[in-house]
């Protein structure tokens, strides 16, 4: 039976490519990554009929000019992913500067509060962050349909849209959505709203993320929404932009699997594990809050460990936990604390429930 004909093309956007990356023996080896978000994304999408999946996005390692396109083959020939090569100075300016250091703050209501803090607007790291989304537009065509995730990517709508008029693409944040009062304080807010506009569909975690955008774009475009048997829409130069409120959970079946991994045994007398991922932002903030993390874990290490017992209060894990060894802990913790300030796609609470 001859397979059918695969002639539609999804290009699920994204800073990192769902890949783990190490140096080996004889070069780069890549595997991939079940633990990335946007590799569980593809879990939900329809097949029927088939669709090419494409994941278009950056590694997290520089990659020798000369290796590149070797690499891209190999990449997209094993796992489907389209590799975007920025040089060592945009990414840090695009990733680390501006993504980091000036959007992820002010999605988080974090404001500079001095000419010496995070967030202060930089022109420079503005342009470096329109240039990285101008090379991931580059991998796209006007008969694809474009998923694009989360604030790392805010301004490729606009660019799609300025060279594919009839492009269908749709954004979903990962991250909290500002009020208006906060949003209004970036230079660059028009270009964001609009450049979100200019997708077919804007997905947020919550209702009130989406109310916070919809405020932004009455207060600041003059755009109203309208609503209507439970959809909401915002009519945007003659094109109807949905807005859908999509909580993330979830694949059950993954996670009872899980629960069946016994690789791992545990201390007597276990008392509470830090679990902390290694920061992807740098600066002075960053550096301050890991040694008063640090100092504290051994204070209290310090007062009530019992050696004899081999009892420590805190077991501090500051790396990346991968599932199997997630699982471990919430098969047997009694319970799991979240201490985010203002959280964004956190799947912690649906894994521990």
């Amino acid at each position: 039976m001859l397979k059918p004909a695969i002639d539609r093309r999804l290009i699920i956007a994204c800073n990192h490519l769902p890949i783990r990356v190490k140096r080996g023996t004889s070069g780069w080896e890549f595997e991939w990554d079940d633990d990335a978000l946007v590799a569980q994304a593809k879990e939900g999408i329809p097949n029927d009929p088939p669709l090419d999946i494409l994941f278009v996005g950056s590694l997290p390692v520089d990659i020798d000019p000369d290796d590149q396109d070797m690499i891209a083959a190999d990449l997209k020939r094993l796992y489907r992913c389209c590799p975007v090569y920025l040089d060592h100075d945009l990414k840090e300016k695009y990733y680390k500067g501006f993504c980091k250091q000036q959007l992820w703050p002010l999605f988080h209501y974090i404001l500079p509060v001095s000419p010496s803090s995070c967030g202060r607007f930089n022109a420079d790291l503005w342009q470096a962050y329109v240039r990285a989304n101008k090379i991931v537009e580059e991998s796209a065509s006007d008969s694809d349909f474009v998923w694009i995730h989360d604030y790392h990517l805010l301004v490729l709508p606009s660019l799609l849209r300025k060279r594919f008029n009839r492009i269908r693409a749709g954004v979903f944040l990962h991250c909290p959505f500002p009020s208006s009062e906060i949003f209004r304080t970036f230079p660059k807010r028009e270009e964001l709203l609009r450049s979100l506009l200019n997708a077919d569909l804007i997905g947020f975690h919550t209702f009130d993320y989406a109310r916070h955008f919809l405020s932004c774009c009455s207060r600041m475009l003059g755009l109203e929404h309208e609503t209507s048997r439970g959809s909401i829409t915002l009519d945007y130069y003659g094109r109807t932009v949905g807005i859908k409120i999509m909580p993330t959970g979830v694949n059950p079946q993954r996670y009872l699997d899980g629960f069946a991994w016994n690789e791992f045994k545990w201390r007597r007398g276990l008392g509470t594990a830090e679990v902390t991922n290694p920061p992807r932002s740098t600066g002075r903030e960053v550096l301050e809050l890991h040694r008063a993390v640090a100092a504290l874990v051994e204070a209290i290490n310090t007062k009530y460990a019992k050696p004899s017992a081999k009892y420590l209060p805190v077991h501090y894990l500051e790396r990346h936990v991968p599932l199997h060894e997630r699982m471990a802990f919430y098969s047997v913790a009694d319970c799991a604390v979240v201490t985010a300030t203002r959280d964004g796609m956190n799947l912690v609470p649906y894994e521990y429930v």
